[in-house]
């Protein structure tokens, strides 16, 4: 599902999507980003085994299985269950690429960041990739993901540019699998 102002969904479930084009991103919701404007809202919802994957030159590249927010962008997730998406890149649940995220009595579940290789270490993030923007956790489960690099709950980019950061989780139980 391509994003390009503003949507709203309420009880539905987004499953089985596979990004696989030049930008291979954001396989369950790609938010094409870069206004303020660009608003996503999802409610009582599922996004659940979507996947985010493509060879490009012989490297595997997809951030977002099931969502990919684009920068400037406004993200309100509350009361739904992303579970069993996977990235070739980052973000096996959710890449936030410099938005406004708030996540509010939700599960983020057995998501997977697969990365690169060796040499290039992606797979940070198998529940969520923030990299810049905000990012705000209320009341939120975030359990058995997986990375193959960093982080396989939550991976906060250290010394991203370009705008600030705000993380803020309250009373969160998260359990994680994965590299340091």
């Amino acid at each position: 599902m391509l994003v390009r102002s503003k949507l709203a969904v309420r009880g539905v479930t987004i499953t089985g999507g596979l990004a696989n084009d030049d930008l291979s991103d954001g396989g369950g919701i790609y938010m094409d980003g870069g206004s303020t404007e660009t608003a996503l809202t999802v409610v009582d919802s599922t996004i659940r085994g979507n996947r985010a994957a493509n060879f490009l030159m012989g490297l595997l590249d997809g951030d977002g299985g099931g969502i990919h927010t684009g920068e400037n962008s406004q993200v309100s997730i509350t009361g739904t269950t992303i579970t069993g998406n996977e990235a070739s890149d980052d973000g096996g649940g959710i890449e936030n690429d410099a938005a406004s995220l708030s996540i509010v009595n939700s599960t983020i579940h057995a998501n997977t960041a697969l990365g690169d290789t060796a040499a290039d270490p992606e797979g940070n993030g198998g529940g969520i990739e923030h990299n810049e923007g905000q990012l705000s956790l209320v009341h939120t489960t975030i359990t058995d993901n997986v990375a193959a690099h960093r982080g396989g709950g939550v991976n906060v980019e250290p010394g991203s540019a370009g705008g600030p950061r705000r993380h803020t989780p309250q009373h969160d139980p998260v359990r994680q699998r994965g590299a340091h």
